[in-house]
């Protein structure tokens, strides 16, 4: 069986502190480290200014809210290709992985594996565009 992935670091945004999905992450993780920060953004800022030698953002978590919306139309690609025209419903960023051929590394500006924890702001926007 394989072992479950445990970050080198969790960073948490202070706003998420009080989270139940924080508390729940952070207690199946002991003895990671824990990094309180205030802003995730200028954490986010910070390390692609001038990222530390070392750090491996594949194995570095970030608790933090989204700020933004939760459910948003595909980007699509060109107007010359077809869109699929799904939702995508946005619960965290990045990618474990380090596939060489991905396209999303090259758009990818967030050094951290992200998760938002506030799942209730999330269930919200979904209840109000299922009324719609």
């Amino acid at each position: 069986m394989d072992k479950p992935f445990l970050p080198d670091t969790i960073f948490v945004e202070h706003a998420a502190e009080t989270y139940p999905l924080t508390g729940y992450v952070l207690e199946r993780c002991p003895g990671v480290p824990v990094v309180r920060v205030d802003d995730a953004s200028a954490l986010i800022k910070r390390f692609q200014d001038d990222t530390p030698p070392g750090f491996n953002g594949k194995r570095s978590l970030l608790l933090c809210r989204n700020r933004g919306r939760f459910l948003e139309a595909c980007p699509g690609t060109a107007r010359a290709y077809r869109c699929c025209q799904y939702l995508i419903l946005n619960t965290g960023l990045g990618c474990p992985l380090a596939c060489t051929y991905c396209v999303l590394q090259a758009y990818l500006n967030n050094p951290f594996l992200t998760l938002f924890v506030n799942r209730d702001d999330m269930l919200s926007e979904l209840e109000r565009s299922a009324r719609l």
